[in-house]
């Protein structure tokens, strides 16, 4: 099972509603090409569709209690990003890659980490 409180500090989220199983399958493919992306940013997608709440990268079914969490947080939303804090920081009404990298990009946290890279790259 997958709870927020397991990725707290671990991870960052997207949540997303999805209108069908293709949809899915397509973004999973998405994911898949541009990983480097989604790992450098610590960054998971859970994706409602149906009645359904899936982690891509390693489909995982999220029931119960831990379904409810997210589906708390997304509420009416068609996208939101969930900080490593476990604070939703932001809300979308589409899945745009291009602001959501942008956002996660300019929190303080992020761009400690890219600091921190850059040093122990050089």
């Amino acid at each position: 099972m997958l709870s927020l409180q397991q990725l707290k500090w671990k991870h960052r989220i997207v949540v997303t509603t999805l209108v069908d199983n293709d949809a899915v399958n397509a973004l999973a493919e998405q994911i898949k090409k541009n990983s480097d992306f989604f790992d450098e940013r610590k960054l998971i997608v859970v994706v409602k569709v149906n009645d359904m709440l899936v982690e891509i990268k390693q489909n995982i079914m999220i029931e119960g209690n831990n379904k409810t969490q997210f589906l708390n947080r997304l509420q009416n939303n068609n996208t939101i990003l969930i900080g490593l804090d476990g604070g939703t920081k932001a809300t979308y009404p589409a899945l745009n890659w291009q602001e959501i990298f942008a956002d996660i990009d300019s929190m303080p946290m992020r761009r400690n980490e890219i600091e921190r890279n850059i040093k122990d790259n050089k």
